[in-house]
């Protein structure tokens, strides 16, 4: 399991660009949310910013198998289809 800063991390590292993550301050998300109305919909997800969140994929495991791509593999897979149609 990454984290979101490695997952950045790791996918910038592959693309051949420089990783930059930051956060929104709690204050300020809840002053902009009064005008940018896609910050009011946070309120209901931001648990999983603020803490460890671990989705279990037994369910999709048990559908279709243990067949699991790696990330390393999956993401230059997924940057080369994208270079390819840019």
């Amino acid at each position: 399991t990454l984290t979101q800063r490695q997952f950045a991390a790791l996918a910038a590292e592959q693309a051949g660009v420089e990783a930059k993550a930051s956060a929104m301050p709690e204050t300020m998300r809840h002053v902009l949310k009064l005008f940018v109305p896609i910050l009011r919909e946070m309120d209901e997800v931001i648990y999983q910013f603020n803490a460890p969140f671990v989705a279990n994929d037994g369910a999709f495991r048990a559908a279709f198998g243990d067949q699991v791509t790696p990330i390393d593999e999956a993401l230059r897979r997924t940057l080369d289809w994208y270079r390819a149609r840019v």
